[in-house]
């Protein structure tokens, strides 16, 4: 589960216990705040499993600062991500960049920015990095 879900239960339990004790302990209070934890659960894995490409790639083109670091996003930008056998996980991410430096420095740092994007999106989308040189 990623920050979010974490905080939405977070939330849902810190709500159980602010409840007078009479509603905390009525059984169907208590069915209905679990069945909404098990519904949130279900919903991000099912979005997780259905998200396509194109999304997963927009939300990285959006947010790929914000993701690697404003220093090292200055030097390349995504071009496309490349599924194989139509999966949303394990993908291969092409990056274009400036020059030999450039792609050198996207080289060292790949298990660093690999790291950073399984953690935002909570699972592994990306699991290599292909850097090409723009020219």
């Amino acid at each position: 589960m990623d920050n979010e879900q974490k905080q939405i239960s977070k939330k849902i339990h810190k709500n159980i216990f602010d409840k007078p004790k009479k509603a905390r302990y009525n059984p169907s209070y208590v069915k209905a705040e679990k069945f909404a934890i098990i519904a949130d659960r279900c919903i991000y894995e099912l979005s997780r499993h259905f998200e396509s490409d194109v999304t997963i790639y927009n939300k990285l083109l959006l947010n790929w600062r914000k993701i690697i670091g404003p220093q090292l996003s200055s030097y390349g930008q995504p071009v496309g991500i490349n599924f194989y056998r139509e999966k949303t996980v394990s993908g291969v991410l092409n990056i274009k960049v400036a020059n030999a430096s450039a792609a050198m420095l996207f080289k060292l740092k790949e298990a660093e920015i690999l790291a950073n994007i399984a953690s935002y999106f909570g699972y592994r989308a990306v699991s290599k990095i292909r850097v090409k040189i723009a020219g």
